[in-house]
């Protein structure tokens, strides 16, 4: 995404006479005003106000020296972010132990946020062209990262206790449904039959809150636990960067379910190639996941406290939003 929008600039900045837009359709953005709001958010300049003098080429090459640089940066936040929270997860298991702290929801998510960035530094080399950088796992757990995030803030972000209680249930109706399948596929004459029973449970439970309403139907077959929409989940996280944030999971998604368009007609090792194209995209990537890693930590430090250290508010400090204004 980062790259389409350089591309962008660099058409601009030389003598071709096309307009930024119908450079930025030809690169694949089909809407003018997202492609104006990602185009400043990446370049620093409105699409109008970027002009094509030479010291506007120059500047933007050493931009994108700098976006380029911006991976390895983040690469080193997101292991300070590992190593401050390390901690946090080794006193949640303690105290579940000793039977101090028994929100078990919050213990595994915890935990599974701490190994999923720990998988996602792995992925990530420090040096150039030494090892591959897997664009589509490093996209699969960065949006796993984010749908973590997004299970604890249903869970933690209450306002009422009838709004939790409905939360809990509807957790409760995802994994009664979930355990429910893999019995069934893996041994469907010895499953269960609590599951399903349980999961109909509690469907009735969440049909009777006072909070119901008809976008919670799409979670009846225990399949998510999101009534919300992914804009709406996004937005509460992200704010202002909305739009952007939106535009990198849809490039996520893209890595993640499909082959990226641009590798139709070329050699397949370039979706493993560690390049000077490649890594200002996953710098961006990595600079959203640290975000909503910092968010999590937050809502664990939230009802947990104790596990709070000057490391630990130093990496939630620096990621109040998704990108300085």
């Amino acid at each position: 995404m980062a790259l389409r929008i350089w591309k962008c600039a660099k058409e601009a900045a030389s003598r071709n006479p096309r307009s930024l837009i119908d450079i930025a359709l030809e690169v694949g953005y089909t809407s003018p005003s997202h492609f104006a709001q990602v185009f400043r958010r990446v370049v620093g300049l409105k699409p109008t106000e970027f002009g094509g003098a030479v010291k506007v080429v120059n500047m933007s090459d050493a931009a994108e020296k700098e976006v380029s640089d911006h991976y390895a940066g983040q690469r080193q936040v997101l292991i300070n972010g590992i190593n401050a929270f390390e901690p946090a997860v080794d006193q949640l298991h303690a105290a579940y132990k000793r039977q101090e702290f028994q929100d078990w929801p919050t213990i595994i998510l915890a935990t599974t946020v701490q190994t999923s960035a720990i998988s996602l530094f792995k992925l990530l080399p420090l040096e150039r062209r030494r090892e591959p950088l897997d664009k589509r796992s490093i996209a699969s757990i960065i949006r796993n990262l984010i749908d973590t995030h997004n299970s604890l803030d249903l869970l933690l972000k209450t306002a009422t206790l009838e709004e939790f209680n409905l939360h809990r249930d509807i957790l409760g109706l995802y994994l009664a449904s979930r355990i429910a399948k893999v019995q069934s596929k893996i041994a469907s004459d010895q499953a269960s039959q609590f599951y399903p029973y349980a999961a109909s449970t509690y469907w009735d439970k969440i049909r009777k809150s006072k909070l119901y309403d008809k976008s919670m139907d799409r979670l009846k077959r225990g399949e998510s636990l999101f009534y919300t929409t992914r804009v709406e989940r996004v937005k509460k996280a992200c704010g202002a960067h909305t739009d952007f944030v939106i535009s990198v999971i849809s490039d996520l998604s893209t890595y993640v379910h499909s082959v990226p368009p641009g590798l139709w007609f070329s050699d397949i090792g370039e979706l493993y190639a560690d390049t000077d194209q490649q890594r200002p995209i996953v710098g961006v990537w990595l600079r959203v996941a640290n975000f909503y890693l910092a968010r999590t930590f937050s809502m664990v430090l939230d009802i947990f406290p104790v596990a709070n250290t000057t490391e630990l508010k130093d990496f939630i400090s620096r990621h109040q939003a998704v990108f300085a204004s």
